[in-house]
C-alpha cells in the first residue's frame, strides 16, 4: 500500500490511520491550508487537535481569512493504529479524489435560526445600523417598523425619516406631519457581501438609545429590542424603530475552504528499515478552485476538465498504457491526441507489443477553455471511466481493461484575485494603481489568437522562439535581396522593449532617420528601444535572403496595485442606565471602529504580479506579409493580446546574377542586376562612363559595398585590380536604395 498513513472515518470521527500493518512508527506532519473562498459562509475549520503516541496534545489554530500551519507528532502501532482528530466545530469533510492523505473541509453554511439570532440593530462607532451574519442568501428580507407619538410643533421632532441603503436602494420611510403615525419598510438583503448597513436618520434631536421591554404613551412596546428616539423635552420616548419581521434564507452551497495534508518522516517498517514517505503535493492552490484536473465525459466525448483561474504556464501530463494481445481480439487502442492551449500532443502505443506505454505533457489555460477533448482515437470499442478516474479501453473480447489513460501529474499556475475577509476583520480599501481604481475582474488572461495560414508557407515565414522572441525566416528568398517594411504599434501602458540585430542590410531607417549614421551599409548596429508611447516604422532595404532574423520583445513591469489596510480597534465605555423599577445601574458598551493600518501591495497578499505570462503570439505565419502580437502580462479586457502589434511586409525583391550554366552578359545581366549608381568621376580609364557598361566601371565603383552577394553575406569589396572578371559577379545583386 503506497500510503502507509492516511485519513479514515470511523463512527463519525476522522482519524489519522496507520493503514499498513508493517509500519512500526513514524513522525506524522499535518498541514492545514485554509483560504475562505466564500466569506458569506461560515468558517470550514477552527481548531484541530490530535494526541500523539507520546501522550502529548498537539493543536492547530486557523485564525484569519487564510493561512497555512503544521504540527508534527509521533505515531506508533503499539500505542494505537488510530489517532482521532478533534475539531472545535462540526466539520463537513471528505477525502480527496486521488489520495487518502488529503482531507477536504467545506464551508458549513449557517442555519436560518442562527441567521435570525445574529440579525439585529446595533451601533458601530457613532453609527446605528443593521448587522447581519455571514451566510445570508439573496431573497432574504427584513421588515422595519417605526412609530411615533410626538407633537412636531412643540419641542421638535424625535424622528422624521429613516433609510437603510442596501445594494443601491435607499429603503426610505418617513412620518407624515401628524402627532401619531407609523410606517413599515421591507428591505431585501443578501448577495453583496455586506454585514453592516448604516442607517440614515433625519429629524433627530438627541442620540437614540437601544432598549427593550416596557411601555410608552401608545401602550406596550412590541417584543424584542428597539431603537428609541427623543425630542428636546424630557426623556420620554417619542418614537421608536424595530425589526418587525425577519424572512431570511441561508446559502445552501458548500465550497471547499480548507484542507489537511498528511506527510511522514522517520518511517520505520518491520525489519528495521527506514524509508521516507513522499510528501503529498496538495495542489492546486485553493485559488484555482481547489479541484484537480479530472477525466470526464462532456458533449458525448471524453476529455480533461480543469478549474477556472488556471493561467499560463500550466501543464498536465498523461500516462498512456496497454497490456493487450492484438492477435487475440484486436487492439483496444493505439493512439490518441489532445489539443492543449499551446498545440496538439499525441500519444502512441506500439500495436505489435503486448505491453507498451507513453507519456505526453500539454499546456492548459482556463482562458482558452476548461475542457480539453481527446481526439484522433482509434479505439475499437467505446471507452469507460473507472472509479479511480482512469479512462479504460477494451478489445473485442470480454470487459477487462486492455489499455488505460490517466492523469499522471499536473502543475497549475493560478490567477489569484479573490478576496476573503474573516467575520471580525475590517474591509480593506479598494485596489489602486497610481491613485486610480484597479478592478482585477476587468482584466483576463490573453488567449492565443487563430493564426492566419493563408500564405501557405510561401514568402516570409514567422515563428515563435521561446516565449518572447520571433524568428523571421527568409529561406524562401535565398540568393535574393529583400526589402521589408516593419510597422510597430504600442497600445500598452507599460514600457515595451524591442530589440533586433540586422547588420546585413544596405539601408535601415527608423521612421525617417537612418540608424547608425550615413555610411554604414551592411554594418548596422543593434537596435533597441524602451518606450510606451511611440509607434514606429522600420524600413529595411536589401536584406540578405535565405537567413533567419530574430526580433526580441520584453517589457518593464508596471507598478503593482496597493490598498489601504484597516484594523479593528475596540474601546469600552460605561453608561448609566435607569430601569423600570426605579433602580439604576451601569452598562459597559464596547465600541469598535476600523482604523487605518497602513498599505499593502498586491504581492504582499500572496498574489503574483504581473498576473499573467508575457509572450508573443503569431497572427499571420507566411506570405508577402506576416504579423504577430506581444502581451506584457498585465492582462486584457477581452482576452486578445493587445500591448504591441507588429506587421512585416515585403516591399521589393531583387534577383542576383545567375550561377552557371547561365550565360553572362555585361549589359543585359551585370548592368541590369548588379549595377548601382556610382560617384566615381569620369576618366579615360573607365571610358568616360560610370553606368556599368564596362567592367572598369565596377572596379572603380565608389560604393562597392552595395555590390552584394547574399548567399555569402559579403560585398564585392576586393574586385581584381586591372578590371573585374564577369564570373566574380555570380550571385551578386545591386543593393539600390529606392525610398518608399
Amino acid at each position: 500500500m503506497a500510503n502507509k498513513v492516511s485519513f479514515d472515518k470511523k463512527q463519525g470521527d476522522w482519524d489519522v490511520f496507520l493503514n499498513n500493518t508493517a509500519l512500526i512508527s513514524a513522525d506524522v506532519t499535518l498541514t492545514v491550508d485554509w483560504e475562505h473562498a466564500n466569506r458569506l459562509q461560515g468558517d470550514p475549520v477552527g481548531k484541530v487537535v490530535v494526541k500523539g503516541a507520546d501522550g502529548v496534545r498537539y493543536e492547530i489554530y486557523t485564525p484569519g481569512r487564510s493561512g497555512s500551519k503544521s504540527i508534527t507528532f509521533p505515531v506508533n502501532r503499539d500505542y494505537s493504529r488510530r489517532y482521532k482528530l478533534k475539531f472545535d466545530t462540526n466539520v463537513n469533510a471528505s477525502i480527496a479524489t486521488n489520495t487518502t492523505r488529503i482531507l477536504r473541509l467545506f464551508h458549513p453554511g449557517i442555519s436560518v435560526a442562527t441567521l435570525e439570532k445574529e440579525t439585529f440593530i446595533t451601533q458601530e462607532g457613532n453609527d446605528w445600523g443593521l448587522k447581519i451574519p455571514n451566510g445570508v442568501a439573496e431573497g432574504s428580507v427584513v421588515e422595519f417598523y417605526m412609530e411615533r407619538n410626538d407633537d412636531p410643533d412643540a419641542y421638535g421632532t424625535a424622528l422624521t425619516a429613516f433609510e437603510c441603503p442596501v445594494n443601491g436602494t435607499t429603503n426610505r420611510m418617513s412620518f407624515n406631519n401628524d402627532k401619531d403615525d407609523s410606517e413599515s419598510e421591507r428591505v431585501s438583503l443578501g448577495g453583496d457581501g455586506g454585514q453592516f448597513y448604516k442607517f440614515n436618520l433625519s429629524g433627530t434631536q438627541k442620540a437614540p438609545k437601544r432598549n427593550e421591554g416596557g411601555s410608552w404613551k401608545n401602550g406596550d412596546f412590541p417584543p424584542g429590542p428597539r431603537l428609541e428616539f427623543f425630542d428636546k423635552d424630557g426623556d420620554d420616548v417619542n418614537a421608536f424603530l424595530h425589526i418587525r419581521k425577519k424572512e431570511l434564507k441561508a446559502l445552501d452551497n458548500a465550497p471547499e475552504g480548507a484542507r489537511i495534508t498528511i506527510s511522514t518522516t522517520n518511517v520505520v517498517m518491520d525489519g528495521g528499515t527506514t524509508t521516507p514517505d513522499p510528501v503529498v503535493n496538495p495542489n492546486p492552490p485553493t485559488a484555482c478552485g481547489t479541484e484537480p484536473p479530472v477525466i470526464r465525459k462532456q458533449g458525448g466525448g471524453f476529455g480533461i476538465s480543469i478549474p477556472t483561474g488556471v493561467i499560463n504556464p500550466s501543464t498536465i501530463t498523461l500516462k498512456f498504457k496497454k497490456r493487450d494481445r492484438p492477435e487475440d481480439a484486436g487492439t483496444a487502442i493505439s493512439t490518441l491526441s489532445v489539443n492543449g492551449s499551446g498545440g496538439k500532443t499525441t500519444l502512441s502505443l506500439d500495436k505489435s507489443k503486448e505491453r507498451d506505454e507513453d507519456e505526453g505533457t500539454f499546456n492548459v489555460s482556463s482562458a482558452a477553455r476548461t475542457f480539453y477533448s481527446f481526439i484522433d482515437m482509434d479505439n475499437i470499442k467505446g471507452p469507460r471511466l473507472s472509479d479511480g478516474g482512469r479512462l479504460e479501453f477494451l478489445d473485442r473480447d470480454g470487459d477487462d481493461s486492455n489499455a488505460t489513460l490517466e492523469i499522471q501529474s499536473y502543475s497549475f499556475t493560478c490567477d489569484e484575485t479573490g478576496e476573503t475577509i474573516g467575520p471580525s476583520d475590517c474591509q480593506p480599501g479598494p485596489w489602486e494603481i497610481g491613485g486610480a481604481t484597479y478592478n482585477p475582474s476587468s482584466f483576463v488572461e490573453p488567449v492565443a489568437p487563430i493564426i492566419d495560414t493563408s500564405g501557405g508557407g510561401q514568402g516570409l515565414l514567422c515563428t515563435k522562439s521561446g516565449d518572447k522572441d520571433i524568428i523571421l525566416d527568409l529561406k524562401n528568398y535565398a540568393n535574393k535581396l529583400v526589402t521589408l517594411q516593419l510597422t510597430y504599434s504600442i497600445t500598452a501602458s507599460w514600457v515595451q522593449n524591442f530589440d533586433f540585430d540586422i547588420p546585413n542590410c544596405s539601408d535601415l531607417y527608423v521612421d525617417e532617420g537612418r540608424l547608425g549614421g550615413d555610411d554604414n551599409e551592411y554594418n548596422f548596429p543593434p537596435y533597441s528601444h524602451a518606450t510606451s508611447v511611440a509607434n514606429k516604422t522600420f524600413k529595411i532595404y536589401n536584406l540578405d535572403g535565405g537567413y533567419e532574423y530574430i526580433f526580441k520583445h520584453d517589457n518593464q513591469v508596471g507598478p503593482e496595485p496597493i490598498r489601504e489596510k484597516f484594523k479593528l480597534v475596540c474601546v469600552e465605555t460605561e453608561e448609566d442606565v435607569e430601569y423600570d423599577d426605579g433602580s439604576s445601574g451601569t452598562n459597559v458598551i464596547t465600541t469598535c471602529t476600523c482604523e487605518s493600518d497602513g498599505y499593502e501591495t498586491w504581492t504582499e497578499t500572496g498574489k503574483s504580479w504581473p498576473r499573467f505570462q508575457s509572450g508573443v503570439y503569431v497572427t499571420k505565419s507566411s506570405g508577402s506579409s506576416v504579423s504577430w502580437l506581444y502581451e506584457d502580462g498585465g492582462g486584457t479586457s477581452n482576452g486578445t493580446p493587445d500591448d504591441v502589434s507588429v506587421e512585416v511586409t515585403v516591399k521589393k525583391v531583387r534577383d542576383t546574377v545567375p550561377f552557371p550554366p547561365a550565360t553572362l552578359y555585361l549589359r543585359d545581366t551585370l548592368q541590369r542586376l548588379a549595377w548601382t549608381p556610382s560617384d566615381t568621376p569620369d576618366t579615360d580609364y573607365n571610358y568616360g562612363a560610370v553606368d556599368g557598361q564596362s567592367l572598369a566601371d565596377f572596379y572603380d565603383h565608389s560604393d562597392k559595398i552595395r555590390l552584394r552577394v547574399p548567399t555569402e553575406k559579403r560585398s564585392l569589396l576586393n574586385l581584381r585590380a586591372g578590371g573585374a572578371d564577369m564570373s566574380e559577379f555570380r550571385g551578386c545583386a545591386g543593393a539600390t536604395y529606392e525610398a518608399f
